[in-house]
């Protein structure tokens, strides 16, 4: 019989993000029509808990 170390990483996290886009319709200039798109994103994540284990496994 052996006893043999098990190492588990469980932890918790929150993650938030926001997504903003907008959009410019075609305008004419006589020539051709500009449109205008933009977009930004934003995220964040914190770890609420982190925690290692050992757990100890016996095999035989």
């Amino acid at each position: 019989m052996a006893i043999v170390p098990f190492y588990s990483n469980v932890g918790e996290a929150i993650s938030y993000g926001l997504e903003l886009f907008g959009t410019l319709k075609p305008i004419d200039i006589g020539y051709g029509s500009i449109s205008l798109t933009s977009a930004y994103t934003y995220n964040y994540t914190e770890i609420t808990k982190s925690n290692t284990a050992v757990i100890y496994r016996y095999t035989v």
